[in-house]
Formats: C-alpha cells, structure tokens, sequence
C-alpha cells in the first residue's frame, strides 16, 4: 500500500510572546537516516507545552506543541 505524503502539515505553533497558539500549515519533515516518518492518529499536549503556554518557561525559540503522539509509518 504506497500513501501520499502532502507536502505540509496542520500544526499547533507557539511563538514566544504568544500565549495563544495558532493553527498553521508547515512544511512536512523529511525523515533521514534511521528515522521514521509517522502519520499522527492522535496528538496531546503535555507539561512542557503547559509551561510554555503560561510563561512558567521563558524561551525564545517557536515550537511545534503536541509532543505526546500516536501514529503509524508512513516512509
């Protein structure tokens, strides 16, 4: 069975200063040697997205939230 994989992704980003996150589309990761890439069934948000979204951990970098995830192989 050969999947299509889009060239983008819906995800939850959070840009420092911004404490609401927002739906955007992203580029697809390109998996590269012993990686894999997985199509996400389910996503959650955990404690690390929790600190970031009440200021509780200051950082400057903008993230991908929702590392919590379950999904299958897709390549």
């Amino acid at each position: 069975m050969t999947v299509e994989i889009p060239t983008t992704m819906r995800a939850a980003v959070y840009r420092p200063g911004n404490l609401n996150p927002v739906t955007e589309h992203v580029p697809v990761p390109q998996p590269g040697r012993g990686q894999v890439l997985l199509k996400i069934a389910a996503c959650g948000a955990c404690h690390s997205d929790v600190l970031l979204l009440t200021e509780a951990l200051i950082d400057e970098r903008t993230y991908i939230l929702g590392h919590e995830i379950s999904g299958y192989p897709v390549k």
